[in-house]
């Protein structure tokens, strides 16, 4: 967390999440710090497309090391954020991912989910989304709309 003096600026060029000064960030503190730092959708779509997948990843690991599966809601936003990932729609894969690693109490509008919601993203485990990652990393980032492109440079 960053602080700003009275007279400091509101816009913080480095990253604004850390803890512990001279530690190096680990498990979900890391996973905050690059979600929040991710590099900007629009002007760097191939750099931000990778960081969020190493995102998606490391949640992985995290849920692995936890020694569980993930649960009804990390698989419905887990499992939406790779199919935009497939479309490369990198703002929308990360509403998802964010969305899946930070969920709602349940005192949530969202909660509970529908049994007919949760049996369609049931066979989203750990193995499917690891084999999600690794397909997403050879597949890449395929510009979506490159007529555009060319008409801005």
């Amino acid at each position: 967390m960053v602080f700003v003096s009275d007279g400091g600026a509101g816009i913080r060029p480095e990253p604004v999440v850390g803890y512990a000064a001279g530690r190096p960030l680990a498990g979900r503190a890391k996973l905050f710090s690059d979600l929040w730092n991710l590099p900007r959708f629009r002007l760097e779509p191939v750099a931000a497309y990778h960081a969020l997948l190493n995102i998606f990843e490391a949640y992985l690991d995290i849920i692995q090391a936890e020694g569980r599966e993930p649960d009804t809601w990390e698989r419905l936003n887990l499992n939406r954020g790779a199919n935009d990932f497939q479309k490369s729609d990198v703002y929308s894969a990360y509403a998802g991912i964010q969305i899946g690693i930070t969920p709602p109490d349940n005192h949530s509008k969202d909660y509970p989910i529908n049994a007919e919601t949760a049996a369609s993203v049931a066979s989203c485990d750990l193995t499917y989304f690891r084999k999600a990652v690794t397909h997403l990393r050879s597949k890449g980032y395929v510009e979506r709309y490159p007529q555009e492109a060319a008409m801005v440079d």
